[in-house]
């Protein structure tokens, strides 16, 4: 038994580097991608604004409340128990609409961020499989800043321009040391 381990090492050890040296391996980085192609700069923009409408809209609706608290807490001294309970209804009511508002907006938010960035990803994936296919590639990582999912990358395989080259020129940049 141990003779059949030790001759799978030993085969192991002489026919690994031929199998993994015909594995094509490269990388990008779509945060990049995302910062310079001008769909998913559309996109971002037009998610920006709609977050600062929102923000507006939560800031008015927050100082509504603040104001009316303001007054509540200034006079509650002199209201009766059928008035305080009535204004403590108002502003649990308020805060309750503030909430659902929020509520409501972040989803939609984030239902416009699916629906914008959604196109742009499957574009970007299109492009990914044909460069794997035109460089003739095994695999393609994705190397952020914000999420890395490879510790280490060779630049000479980074192919982050490459596919920015094709996807918003439509060509294919030349080969590097070719």
């Amino acid at each position: 038994m141990t003779k059949k381990v030790f001759f799978l090492m030993i085969l192991g050890i002489f026919f690994a580097p031929s199998l993994l040296s015909q594995i094509k391996i490269a990388y990008i980085n779509s945060e990049q991608i995302m910062l310079q192609l001008p769909e998913a700069q559309d996109a971002q923009k037009a998610l920006e604004e709609m977050q600062k409408i929102t923000i507006d809209s939560l800031q008015l609706l927050e100082k509504d409340f603040q104001t009316k608290l303001a007054d509540y807490q200034a006079q509650e001294s002199m209201m009766n128990e059928d008035a305080k309970k009535k204004k403590e209804s108002e502003l649990a009511e308020l805060r309750n609409k503030y909430g659902q508002y929020r509520q409501i907006k972040t989803d939609e938010i984030g239902k416009k961020r699916d629906e914008l960035m959604r196109p742009i990803m499957e574009k970007i994936q299109k492009a990914i499989d044909q460069l794997a296919k035109d460089e003739n590639l095994n695999f393609i990582f994705d190397k952020t800043a914000s999420i890395p999912v490879m510790l280490y990358g060779d630049a000479e395989y980074n192919l982050t321009n490459k596919l920015l080259d094709t996807m918003i020129r439509g060509k294919a940049g030349k080969k590097k040391g070719k």
